[in-house]
Parts: C-alpha cells; structure tokens; sequence
C-alpha cells in the first residue's frame, strides 16, 4: 500500500498526515461490520476516515466520526469531503472522552480500532498516540460504550488476541459481553493476529460465536473469505 495515498474502488485515502495508515487488519475490520440502512454510527478515532467511509458505503447511515489528532483530522476531512458519502459522515475534532461527557443521545453501532501498546518503547514521536493506549484506557473505552450504546445495539473492537482478553474482562464488569469473536490469521499455521469482536448489552454470553478468518493462503495470494469480503473496496478484487 502507498505511503500517502490509497485508493479504494468508490472513495480514495490520503494518508499524508496521519501516524497510523491504511493497513490490511483495518480494511478486513470495516468489510466486516454489517449495518443496516438507518444505523446511527460512532467511529471512535478515526484517524483517516477509512472505517467510516468503509461503513457509508454499505448503507444509508448517520456516522459520528471522532477524532483529536490534528494531523489525522486533515486527512479524514480531505478524504470525507471528497467521497461520495460525505453528507452521511459528520467529523468531530475533539478527545473521546470530552465527547461521550457532553453527548446525551445513543448510537446503535459503535466501532473502535483502538491504540493497543502497552509499556511500549515510544521512540517514535508521531507514532505514539496513534498506536498507545495512553489517550484511551481500556477503562475508558468501556466506559463510553456503555454510555452510549444504546440497549439493542452492538459495538465492534479489534485488539490483538493479548489486549482483547484483557478489555473482555474489564467490559464483562460493564455487562458488556461478547456476542461473536472472529480470529484473524495471516495464514492459517501462523499464530492469530487480531481479535475482531461484536459486543452487546447483556449478561454473560456462555459460548459466543466464534469463526476464523484466514488472509492469505500458503502461495501468498489472498484467500476466498478475504477476497469476497474486500471486493466492494479494493481495486484489485
């Protein structure tokens, strides 16, 4: 993928500006996440926008898309203003936290590909509150699901398999539970790379559902479930 640019098949990315770029967990995250027509969206830390413009591609929906990196804003304001799905995409320069204090409605779909270091060497300035979780505990994360989902709705979060466990049990205090855990694999020998998980508002779930998904095969090229699920958006598919 390009360092500054990235084009999907209905909507482009610049990526001049933002720490974190557009990367293959994040665009397998957004072709995932099912919407419906009417859905009222919170995407906490957008950064370019990709997640947002992934979703209004899919449906007629309202996103709230939430950023506090300045850098980011520039890209996600270019790339939303000059898609197709700006009028569904409504950009909000501001910290999370300071947002969920002040918002008194509900969303019925939150998703977040939240920071995930943890005592992590942070040698690398523009990188380090893009890829910390300084800026969002997991406390915190939960915290504002819980206040602003709304009882029927579900939010959508991708950790690595470590940091996953560790924010389904600070969410379980919440009765925030799993409904559905997708582990992602590069290959299928290799060793999980991501947890993408559905969590919903309820008491706890005994046996959530849980499937693989497998990004490449042993030659390299990208595999079927992968394929089929990226088509609408990569060019090459």
């Amino acid at each position: 993928m390009a360092n500054d640019f990235f084009e999907f098949k209905k909507f482009k990315i610049i990526q001049e500006n933002a720490a974190m770029k557009v990367c293959t967990d994040s665009c397998l995250f957004g072709a995932l996440i099912p919407v419906k027509n009417g859905y009222k969206i919170l995407d906490i830390g957008t950064g370019t926008g990709l997640l947002s413009l992934m979703l209004a591609q899919k449906k007629e929906v309202d996103i709230t898309s939430v950023e506090s990196d300045p850098d980011s804003i520039k890209d996600a304001s270019a790339n939303i203003s000059s898609s197709p799905f700006s009028k569904q995409i409504t950009l909000v320069e501001k910290r999370i936290q300071d947002f969920a204090l002040e918002y008194q409605d509900k969303f019925d779909l939150i998703v977040c590909n939240p920071p995930f270091f943890e005592n992590h060497l942070k040698s690398d300035k523009k990188n380090t509150k893009a890829i910390h979780n300084d800026d969002l505990p997991y406390e915190d994360l939960v915290s504002i699901i819980n206040k602003l989902l709304n009882e029927e709705g579900e939010a959508f979060i991708m950790y690595p398999p470590h940091q996953m466990t560790i924010f389904e049990r600070i969410a379980s205090f919440y009765h925030l539970n799993v409904l559905k855990r997708i582990i992602v694999r590069d290959k299928k020998d290799k060793n999980p790379i991501r947890y993408i998980c559905c969590f919903i508002k309820s008491e706890a779930i005994s046996e959530p559902v849980e499937q693989e998904l497998i990004i490449k095969e042993e030659n390299g090229e990208y595999s079927k479930p992968f394929s089929e699920l990226l088509s609408p958006y990569y060019l090459k598919l």
